[in-house]
C-alpha cells in the first residue's frame, strides 16, 4: 500500500512545480520509511542469531545486563528454575553499596524484559523498605514451614531471594507424584506470612 502511494506521488509530480514536487517526494519517502519499520520484528541482541541459543542462554544475559545497569557486581547467576515455556528465574548473588546479597532475576521471554530489585537497604527502625538480612533467614525458615504443611513433601529449602522492599522467593525442591519439582514460596516480611501454590494432582 505504502509503494502505491508513492508511486501515484511520483505521477502526481509531472503536473506540478519544482518546490511542490520536491515536497511530494519527502512525504512519500517518509510514509514509505515508517511502513518498513512497523515491519521490523522485535530488537534481539545479536547473539541470539546463533543457533544453540536457549531460554536460560537469554535469561542468563538479560539478567546479567539488567543487573549492571542498575550497579550491582554480579558473583554468580545460578540455579535458574525454569518457571514455564516462556518464564525462568534465576538466584543472583549481587554486590552492592551495603555489602553482598543474594535476589531474584524473573526473566520474561515474550517480552524480553528481565526485572531486578534496585538496590536498596532496608532499615526496620526506621521505616525503611529494602534488602535485610534478618528478613532472608525469616524467609527460609517461614518457607520451610509452609511448603511441609501445605501437603508437600520437601527436599530441600534453597536460599531466600529478595525480590524488592521486603519480599522474597524461596525455591524448595519437591517430590510430587513420584517426580522432583519445584515450588516457589512467597514471603512477605511485614505482615511474616508465606503463600504457596496448592498441591496439584
Amino acid at each position: 500500500m505504502v509503494q502505491q502511494m508513492f508511486v501515484r506521488q511520483q505521477n502526481s509530480q509531472r503536473s506540478l512545480g519544482p518546490a511542490t514536487s520536491r515536497t511530494s517526494t519527502v512525504v512519500a519517502a517518509l510514509l514509505l520509511v515508517s511502513g518498513a519499520a512497523a515491519c521490523h520484528p522485535p530488537f534481539k541482541y545479536t547473539y541470539e542469531n546463533k543457533t544453540g541459543v536457549g531460554l536460560t542462554d537469554r535469561a542468563t544475559d538479560y539478567c546479567q545486563r539488567a543487573a549492571k545497569n542498575l550497579g550491582y557486581l554480579v558473583r554468580t547467576a545460578n540455579p535458574k528454575i525454569v518457571d514455564s515455556p516462556s518464564q525462568v528465574d534465576i538466584r543472583m548473588r549481587l554486590v552492592d553499596g551495603g555489602g553482598e546479597l543474594i535476589a531474584s532475576c524473573e526473566f520474561d521471554d515474550k517480552r524480553r524484559v528481565a526485572a531486578l530489585p534496585k538496590p536498596q537497604r532496608g532499615d526496620v527502625r526506621k521505616g525503611v523498605s529494602g534488602y535485610i538480612e534478618g528478613d532472608a533467614k525469616q524467609a527460609r525458615s517461614v518457607c520451610d514451614k509452609a511448603v511441609k504443611s501445605s501437603g508437600y513433601d520437601a527436599r530441600n529449602v534453597s536460599v531466600a531471594q529478595w525480590t524488592g522492599e521486603r519480599t522474597y522467593r524461596v525455591n524448595v525442591a519437591v517430590r510430587q507424584g513420584g517426580a522432583d519439582r519445584n515450588v516457589a514460596c512467597r514471603f512477605d516480611a511485614v505482615p511474616g506470612t508465606a503463600s504457596v501454590p496448592p498441591v496439584t494432582k
